[in-house]
């Protein structure tokens, strides 16, 4: 390249680098050897997920499923530990149950 005192003209210019011949199908070579043959369902499910994110709608209604999500297995926890474990805890606490079986 030659460096003289001439305005640029960037129309007119062009490189002098000349790519080896057969470098565009060593690029797609390399381009295909580091993408997966077959992509995972979750793999994809979770990219597209990704990309909708940082949208505001997505995000909102993301964050509002977990928040029901959580408050429903919430509820279905404490009702399920209330109904299994409080007949065994009132059978603890009442005293005639332990008063009947020390007569004995």
């Amino acid at each position: 390249m030659t460096h003289s005192n001439t305005p640029l003209n960037l129309q007119a210019w062009q490189a002098e680098v000349v790519p080896p011949a057969r470098f565009q199908s060593e690029v797609w070579q390399r381009i295909a050897a580091r993408t997966p043959a077959h992509r995972n369902i979750l793999e994809s499910w979770l990219e597209s997920l990704a990309l909708l994110l940082p949208r505001p709608v997505y995000a909102a209604a993301l964050v509002t499923a977990c928040i029901g999500l959580g408050l429903g297995l919430g509820y279905t926890a404490r009702s399920a530990t209330l109904r299994n474990g409080q007949g065994l805890y009132m059978a603890s606490i009442n005293p005639l149950a332990h008063a009947s079986s020390s007569l004995e």
